[in-house]
């Protein structure tokens, strides 16, 4: 049923339960409730994780925007909600409730008869009032979706940071240069920017305060732009940047209320139990963990493992494969292909059989993923970072109580603290040692105050300077990348084709985003080193560029490699060891663009209607 804006007696209430799912729909949470109705959109959400903000943040927006009874507020709501979050798993979570809340309410802008192109969908329906919403994705690779078309619809836009961010910065990752100055004027005006799980986007934080900070000093048309962060442990002087430090001291604080902590669905996520203890395995030694971990599993239940990097997740998930356990086993992280994550988060997500499940996962659990898990080995990590891991075990309390497992790490001289600093991980074991054999459910955490340190701070005159999109004498774009996120948490992003000859044709086709799997630098260059062909379109000359060991490898940059040189398998993502050829994804693919190519913001003619 496609809700009208005169439709709006149902109230708030009524329109949540329709959109997520009708009669078989579920009651705003009274936090869900206030978010949607308040006077003013708050800055600052702070709700304990599991609790519904992504539901809260968007379909508020969408009241706000389409259906509340003051015509004020819904002029006073801007037209873009941009969804930007950390990690790429999240991004398709949220793309998949917003869609099915759209289409749920009769709002979703989908595909055209006939077509697959959802611009189609859009252009279709502009004759009958054009009041559909589409749903857009930004996570690398040039999106077909041209959303950027369509400046005067409604539309929500979900990426991560670095897409999200690269394009407010007018130096958008994995797109066409001539595009950058649409999306920067698209993504400052008239949008509704959500940052969300912030406690893991680094130095993307500093920069979206500073953003918001230069939209008021430099201005912007029509509706303001806005921004609101969300976290379960975000602290407002985090926000407190050179820029924003006065706006900052202002922002408004969302939370829990005393009626919502009254509600009995609210209440057993907050007092679940979960009890701590320290896990019995040496750090460094897989075999030995995944030992403890077998031991330690429940039958027909999860058992979720998140240790804090790619390779010791790698490595252990080797070591259980070796003891054949009757459970299953799922590794997951952040490098993979589209459609091969999707498989692995279908696979994460499905009711565990009568052996249970056991999960090896990175930190991309951390945040969003709703997974609930019985017994929880967690390797030590900064102390935001370890309520997130707490919040998958036993999430809504459907367990009479679970058990959390943390591994310690090393530090000083011998330290394993990468990703995390040293003294992050020690103000983390402080907090540990305390909470032994206590629940570690979000009713009985203790309140922790936590800092946050502002690194690569973008000023206004760099903001101004990149209204120059012009190549340097190289031949390479202003690198942002210290804008973004952490120098060592940086990628480029790779796809494999079957190459005949020893280098890719000219007229070899452009690539596609179910392509692309995000890896780091580091092991780019390390492979480059050893011989490995690999290779980057250079827009200047036209042609498919050689990497060599002097090459400048730059975060975003797209780099093809051969399929039969193999480090990447459907199963386990990337995989430098792996020598097996790998499956190359046929897609709809187009002509590389060069630099002298017609410089037209669309590659596609469009009729004047």
């Amino acid at each position: 049923m496609a809700f009208g804006i005169l439709e709006t007696s149902f109230g708030f209430d009524s329109f949540f339960r329709a959109a997520t799912g009708g009669d078989k729909g579920y009651a705003p949470y009274p936090f869900q409730r206030r978010f949607a109705i308040s006077k003013d959109l708050p800055e600052i959400l702070v709700i304990p994780t599991g609790m519904g903000k992504t539901d809260a943040v968007i379909l508020g927006w969408l009241w706000r925007r389409r259906f509340d009874p003051q015509t004020d507020v819904r002029a006073a709501t801007p037209r873009r909600l941009v969804y930007c979050l950390p990690m790429r798993v999240l991004v398709e979570q949220t793309e998949k409730k917003a869609k099915e809340w759209l289409k749920n309410l009769g709002l979703l802008a989908e595909n055209g008869p006939g077509s697959s192109d959802p611009v189609e969908g859009w252009a279709a329906e502009c004759g009958s009032g054009g009041d559909r919403i589409a749903v857009t994705v930004l996570m690398g690779g040039e999106d077909k979706d041209e959303w950027d078309l369509y400046p005067e619809r409604d539309a929500i836009i979900i990426g991560t940071q670095d897409m999200l961010l690269s394009r407010a910065l007018n130096r958008g990752y994995g797109m066409s240069r001539y595009r950058w100055p649409l999306h920067f004027g698209l993504l400052n005006n008239d949008c509704l920017w959500v940052m969300d799980e912030v406690q893991l986007m680094g130095r993307g934080l500093t920069t979206s305060a500073q953003l918001q900070a230069f939209r008021g000093l430099l201005g912007t048309i029509h509706t303001p732009a806005k921004t609101i962060w969300m976290s379960a442990t975000l602290e407002r002087p985090w926000l407190e940047t050179v820029d924003f430090e006065r706006s900052a001291k202002n922002l408004s604080v969302f939370s829990l209320s005393s009626e919502d902590i009254d509600s009995e669905r609210i209440e057993s996520r907050r007092s679940a139990k979960k009890i701590l203890n320290p896990a019995s395995s040496a750090t460094g030694d897989p075999k030995e963990l995944a030992v403890e971990i077998l031991q330690k599993h429940h039958p027909g239940t999860r058992t979720l493992v998140v240790l804090n990097t790619v390779r010791r997740a790698a490595d252990l998930y080797a070591e259980l494969k070796k003891m054949n356990p009757s459970a299953h086993l799922i590794i997951v992280h952040s490098h993979f292909r589209p459609p091969d994550r999707k498989k692995i988060v279908e696979d994460l997500l499905r009711t565990p059989g009568e052996s249970g499940t056991i999960v090896v996962s990175t930190q991309v659990v951390e945040a969003g993923v709703d997974i609930s898990a019985r017994t929880l080995f967690t390797e030590l990590a900064p102390w935001s970072s370890l309520i997130q891991r707490f919040g998958r075990c036993n999430r809504s309390g459907e367990f009479l109580y679970a058990n959390v497992y943390w591994l310690d790490l090393p530090t000083g001289k011998k330290s394993l603290a990468l990703p995390y600093s040293d003294n992050e991980l020690d103000q983390a074991r402080k907090i540990l040692l305390n909470q032994v054999q206590k629940s570690v459910g979000p009713a009985s955490l203790p309140k922790i105050p936590l800092s946050f340190v502002h690194e690569h701070v973008i000023r206004r005159k760099d903001m101004l300077g990149m209204f120059d999109t012009t190549l340097d004498l190289a031949g390479h774009d202003l690198d942002i990348s210290r804008f973004i996120r952490e120098i060592s948490d940086t990628d480029a992003q790779v796809f494999w084709r079957n190459i005949s000859g020893e280098a890719p044709s000219e007229d070899e086709p452009d690539y596609h985003r179910d392509e692309l799997c995000s890896v780091r630098l580091s092991d780019i260059r390390n492979l480059i080193r050893k011989g490995i062909r690999a290779w980057t379109w250079d827009s200047l000359e036209g042609n498919w560029m050689p990497l060599k060991k002097s090459s400048p490898l730059l975060p975003g940059m797209v780099i093809m490699l051969h399929a039969i040189d193999g480090c990447y398998t459907p199963s386990e993502g990337w995989n430098p060891q792996s020598k097996a050829s790998v499956p190359v994804i046929i897609a709809e693919r187009r002509k590389k663009e060069k630099y002298s190519d017609n410089l037209l913001s669309s590659s596609n003619w469009q009729t004047i209607a």
